[in-house]
């Protein structure tokens, strides 16, 4: 386990910036939040965190390492990120999870899905987690899909979670018990949460 480390990263678009010097250091098992007016960074922070975005300026750390030089799949092994609108395909549900923990058994999708409040839904699919969620998730809600990005969290074997917006279409009560389940599915879990 790691410390996180974004040191004076930028991000331009277009010629424009949209982050300008923002620095953050959290330790293994740590959970930072940020938050602030919308338009200000904090979503593309989290895709620079993830390494989905290089920075214009400034590098991300794990540890010694920087983020941009680890291959996609190490990187993958290390950091996962929950978007507030989590991409689903038109596969199966089970393997819409499975792209998390492709060797995780039934028994432990249920599990996850249970602990972001879906075990009710999941019992009235026509197949259970072999039924097709249809282009983009088309047959789930917003809230579904969210809870759907963060039972993925749960899944992960990653040590660092980054969670944008994760809880936006869930009620207060649904978001706490699904944001603890993730942050606790793995011991030590490191968090940044944007809110």
């Amino acid at each position: 386990r790691a410390v996180l480390v974004a040191d004076h990263v930028a991000v331009d678009r277009g010629g424009r910036p949209v982050l300008r010097d923002a620095s953050l250091s959290v330790e293994p098992g740590g959970v930072v939040a940020l938050t602030g007016e919308s338009g200000a960074g904090k979503s593309t922070l989290m895709l620079v965190l993830a390494g989905l975005l290089p920075p214009s300026a400034g590098t991300v750390r794990l540890g010694a390492r920087e983020l941009r030089s680890m291959p996609d799949e190490q990187r993958a092994a290390h950091v996962v990120l929950v978007p507030s609108a989590p991409h689903l395909f038109g596969g199966s549900l089970g393997a819409n999870l499975r792209l998390a923990a492709p060797d995780a058994s039934d028994a432990d999708l249920r599990r996850a899905l249970r602990k972001v409040g879906l075990g009710d839904w999941l019992r009235t699919l026509p197949d259970g987690l072999d039924s097709m969620l249809g282009e983009g998730g088309a047959t789930a809600s917003g809230g579904q899909r969210q809870r759907i990005g963060l039972a993925r969290a749960i899944l992960s074997p990653a040590p660092i979670v980054l969670l944008d917006e994760p809880a936006s279409h869930l009620p207060e009560a649904d978001a706490i018990a699904a944001l603890r389940a993730v942050l606790g599915a793995r011991p030590g879990r490191t968090g940044v949460l944007v809110t």
